[in-house]
């Protein structure tokens, strides 16, 4: 045997295992798969948004008149509702403007109740239901159009037969 100098010493690197390093790779697959089985199983199991609470009978808000006009294709936007209200000198509640293709569709909701709606609405015809000055009106010569039902009154100036059947068919889908 030759007795081994420094530089030979200094060439030659120290072995050490890679056991340790194998166990931390080994480690990182394992979470990385358990990671992929917890976000794949919460993918599948996520909750579904409830539901919109449905108003009671009678006790119609805008935003079921929305829902219910969503419900019969008419699409609006935040754009589409009208920061203002209209009064009538026929309904009591002030009027809620809002922009329905082509058309303008006035909400008024009586929070006491659908025989108040019913019985002012009987008093309306298209001639005197809005105030001449209701500004957001579109220039047209068609008569309004008036929806009633529970506690909402709709009146639809402008806008085109279709557009008038589904607020007809939104406004008596009303509970």
């Amino acid at each position: 045997m030759q007795p081994v100098n420094e530089t030979q010493q200094q060439r030659r690197p120290k072995r050490r295992g890679n056991l340790p390093s194998l166990f931390f790779f080994g480690l990182a697959i394992v979470l990385l798969v358990v990671a992929a089985f917890v976000y794949h199983r919460d993918q599948v199991n996520a909750p579904t948004p409830p539901p919109a609470p449905t108003a009671l009978p009678g006790k119609n808000q805008l935003t079921d008149v929305l829902n219910a006009l969503d419900g019969v294709g008419i699409k609006l936007t935040g754009a589409d509702i009208q920061h203002t209200t209209v009064s009538s000198s026929v309904l009591t509640p002030p009027g809620q403007p809002l922009d329905v293709d082509g058309g303008v569709l006035y909400v008024f909701i009586y929070t006491s109740g659908p025989s108040a709606a019913k019985q002012e609405a009987a008093q309306a015809n298209p001639t005197n239901v809005l105030p001449p000055d209701a500004g957001t009106a579109p220039a047209t010569t068609a008569k309004p159009r008036i929806y009633v039902h529970s506690n909402v009154v709709a009146v639809l100036v402008g806008g085109s037969d279709k557009v008038a059947g589904q607020v007809e068919r939104a406004i008596d889908d009303l509970r």
